[in-house]
């Protein structure tokens, strides 16, 4: 990680690979790991690693946090897409997708790209929350 003002190195993560995604409060980093099905949380500051998300059985290549950072969306090769409680791990919600995705502004709905060009958008509110 960079200091965007002074282009200093501030932390190296070891066994970080593939695409990234910060938390919105910047706290947290999202990477694929070597093995590229595992996605793990890393804590920005320390580059302690937090916990690892496995689930997907194809190369995850797209990662996007919710607006309040309890929530990770992945996708994968696979056309999957999940999304994971970032304090637990545990698996909330398995979805069909295979594009780029992103939380609306206040987390309850899920945009991802979809065959031959659509874009898909789903309710992506756990169940404990909904109204």
């Amino acid at each position: 990680l960079w200091d965007a003002q002074t282009g200093d190195e501030v932390l190296t993560i070891t066994g970080a690979t593939g695409p990234r995604a910060f938390s919105r409060d910047g706290k947290r980093l999202a990477t694929t790991s070597v093995d590229p099905t595992v996605v793990k949380l890393w804590d920005a500051q320390t580059g302690q690693e937090l916990l690892a998300l496995k689930g997907h059985s194809g190369a995850v290549n797209h990662l996007a946090f919710s607006p309040t950072n309890n929530r990770l969306a992945t996708v994968s090769s696979d056309a999957t897409i999940k999304v994971w409680d970032t304090e637990t791990a545990q698996e909330l919600l398995t979805l069909a997708g295979s594009g780029g995705i992103a939380f609306s502004h206040d987390g309850h709905r899920l945009a991802a790209g979809g065959p031959n060009g659509t874009v898909l958008i789903y309710d992506a509110t756990p169940l404990p929350e909904k109204p």
